[in-house]
């Protein structure tokens, strides 16, 4: 069949394990309640591990002076948010969490759904430096470099060296096209 079938004990758990995500529910002190299996493997801990865990201890930005404040807030207004988690070896990972309250047998908890965004955020870092590059490339050209859009026909981008060589101010360039210009025909 085209679908998981259960027999266990505890189905919350089981269906929680099928999630991606790191799914963890914590008390009001941090204490956590129940975790899904990606959750534990995201931390880098075994089951034994991670069911005597607090919130302490994977936090790598919040202080635990503030710890408190955190969960009330996110129990009480549910938010995403991205943070920094400390896994067992001491590797701290970035993570973004959607947070909420939720209610279980007449109890407050907060149920958290982590997802580690490390590979993105290390992406966008080599993005900007590359993005930085090519622009320090550009504008440091001794010849004129001029980027187009092929769709509206006007320049996007330009260096000095470019002004220099049509007389143009920067305003004045990027209204012009190419067929403006006497080199392009």
């Amino acid at each position: 069949s085209n679908y998981l079938v259960f027999r266990v004990s505890d189905p919350y758990k089981a269906i929680m394990d099928l999630a991606s995500d790191g799914i963890h529910i914590l008390d009001k002190d941090g204490n956590i309640v129940n975790y899904s299996s990606s959750f534990a493997k995201m931390l880098g801990y075994n089951d034994e591990e991670m069911a005597t865990l607090n919130i302490l201890d994977w936090e790598a930005l919040v202080k635990a002076d503030d710890i408190k404040d955190l969960l009330n807030s996110l129990i009480t207004n549910p938010r995403y948010l991205e943070t920094k988690k400390k896994k067992k070896d001491g590797t701290i990972i970035d993570v973004e969490i959607n947070a909420k309250g939720i209610e279980i047998d007449e109890k407050v908890y907060l149920y958290a759904s982590a997802r580690d965004i490390s590979d993105k955020k290390e992406f966008e870092k080599n993005l900007k430096t590359s993005e930085s590059k090519f622009h320090t490339l550009i504008e440091e050209s001794l010849d004129g470099i001029a980027l187009l859009n092929i769709q509206t026909q006007h320049f996007t981008e330009f260096n000095k060296r470019t002004l220099e060589m049509y007389e143009y101010t920067q305003d004045e360039f990027l209204k012009i096209e190419p067929k403006d210009l006497d080199v392009i025909h």
